[in-house]
């Protein structure tokens, strides 16, 4: 493991009753403060004490990949699948992420096609696999083959999102100051896809940039400092709309609880960094609900939702055509309005 971190693994650790569960709750409490070394050093012993324990790997991978020990996290991965593990497509998707950071996208396409013929999916699943599918493979046959990545500053600005995408991806290690002008006229243009748009601002966070940038999609603008803007699955708009379904439905039916968070979670992501307006969560909870359940093929009045969540009809209305469009939007070759 490279950063500086010791490898000062000497001292033994004496469990007593419990230890393991503490380490397991003060690491994860030190990662989702972003105590990412503390939080490693942590769960390292909580898996020391048990090595074969789904619930501390899965921590210690996720730890590992907010650390940056990518190398690490994609051995530990590999383990899990390797072993078997009850919430496989969790450490699945972990693996997928950890790969693309790796650029190694010859094992996420072979990952993926092994998923799609394998793995027992729901339809949102198999849908978002099968695009990452797609763009990892495109990514895949258009790299480079010489170890200097090559940016044509004309593909930057062209229509094509999938070849925006892998331009951006292409991008991440570079210095970026050459880019820096083109970047911030795609995050202003109007008719710029907001997938492309979320991609350049995690690429600039990434970069620790600290200049005011101006973000303008589906017609609003606001000015943000790439550095400080939370992670897409971090914004505050996001947490009571996510309670509101885990309330709902994680003990009544945990799958289609998952299936509406995948949704909220793309959402999020298409989003980023604006919220959701009007920002009342009941009306985006029962958009959820009435679109999750059209999907399913399960017809539900509007007024059954309106009145099961006391809210007004036309901004029920309002909220499932909004999510609906993007829908359409997280698929990289549809172009939005605005």
């Amino acid at each position: 493991m490279t950063k500086g971190r010791s490898k000062n693994r000497s001292n033994k650790i004496i469990p007593f009753p419990g230890l393991k569960e503490r380490l397991l709750q003060i690491g994860t409490e030190k990662l989702e403060n972003k105590e990412v070394e503390e939080a490693i050093r942590l769960l390292k012993q909580a898996k020391d004490i048990k090595p074969v324990d789904e619930q501390i790997q899965i921590a210690y991978v996720m730890a590992l990949f907010e650390g940056k020990y990518y190398e690490e996290a994609k051995a530990e991965c590999k383990d899990l699948l390797h072993r078997g593990v009850d919430d496989y497509l969790q450490v699945v998707e972990l693996y997928l992420m950890i790969l693309i950071q790796l650029n190694e996208y010859e094992e996420v396409v072979s990952t993926i096609h092994a998923l799609l013929e394998e793995a027992d999916l729901s339809m949102e699943q198999r849908t978002h696999f099968f695009h990452l599918l797609q763009l990892s493979e495109k990514v895949w046959k258009n790299r480079q083959p010489d170890t200097m990545v090559k940016i044509n500053s004309l593909m930057l600005h062209q229509q094509d999102v999938v070849e925006q995408t892998m331009q951006i991806a292409q991008l991440k290690g570079q210095n970026l100051e050459p880019y820096i002008e083109q970047l911030e006229s795609m995050l202003k243009q109007p008719d710029g896809h907001p997938w492309v748009k979320t991609l350049i601002l995690l690429l600039l966070k990434e970069h620790h940039y600290k200049k005011e940038m101006t973000v303008t999609k589906f017609s609003k603008t606001k000015r943000v400092i790439p550095v400080e803007l939370p992670e897409f699955t971090e914004q505050d708009w996001l947490q009571p709309i996510r309670i509101g379904i885990e309330q709902l439905y994680e003990h009544e039916n945990p799958t289609f609880c998952q299936e509406l968070l995948a949704m909220l979670e793309r959402h999020g992501f298409i989003m980023f960094p604006f919220s959701l307006s009007p920002t009342k969560p009941a009306i985006w909870i029962a958009a959820y609900v009435w679109l999750g359940n059209q999907l399913y093929g399960i017809e539900l009045s509007i007024e059954t939702i309106t009145e099961q969540f006391h809210i007004n009809e036309s901004e029920l209305k309002h909220a499932i055509s909004f999510l609906q469009q993007l829908e359409e939007w997280i698929e990289p070759t549809n172009s939005p309005s605005n």
